[in-house]
């Protein structure tokens, strides 16, 4: 048999190869796309170009790219509430020394300030901006005096 007939065989019904298929499943797993692709055996100078593609592939990775940003686990919520479940199980292990375990409150509670402040976590900035005119003349003709500060009337006109 040749290897266009099992590439051909190997294809699902949604257009996909058993990799892709396989990629799609650990992707949620890994979140990267290049060690989920050498996981699967696929490689990793082709992957992100069928990615890109308009294919079966590409649209159903970048569909499930969709699905985990808007996924309660992978967001600032859920990444916090992570945090403070790690929290509280070192907290209550009676195992940990506790200079071990102040080490990992201390990290987890600064992990947990920096995302509250926005330090780590995505942000969506707005930026608006303004275009000023600022109109003026200076003559240069005359000298300045050193001893004294002159101020310099400068009329502006914001534009909306």
């Amino acid at each position: 048999m040749s290897k266009r007939n099992e590439l051909s065989k190997a294809k699902s019904d949604k257009g996909l190869t058993v990799k892709q298929e396989k990629f799609l499943l650990l992707y949620p797993e890994k979140l990267n796309v290049y060690r989920t692709a050498e996981a699967v055996g696929i490689s990793k100078s082709n992957i992100v170009r069928d990615i890109q593609k308009d294919s079966p592939f590409g649209i159903a990775v970048r569909k499930l790219a969709a699905e985990l940003e808007n996924d309660p686990r992978f967001n600032k919520a859920g990444s916090i509430a992570a945090l403070y479940e790690m929290e509280d199980n070192i907290n209550n292990d009676p195992e940990l020394e506790p200079a071990v375990k102040y080490r990992l409150l201390l990290d987890i509670r600064k992990e947990i300030n920096k995302m509250i402040d926005g330090n780590i976590a995505s942000q969506k900035k707005v930026v608006e901006k303004k275009n000023i005119t600022l109109n003026g003349t200076y003559d240069f003709t005359k000298l300045p005096e050193a001893q004294e500060t002159k101020t310099i009337d400068i009329s502006h006109k914001e534009l909306d």
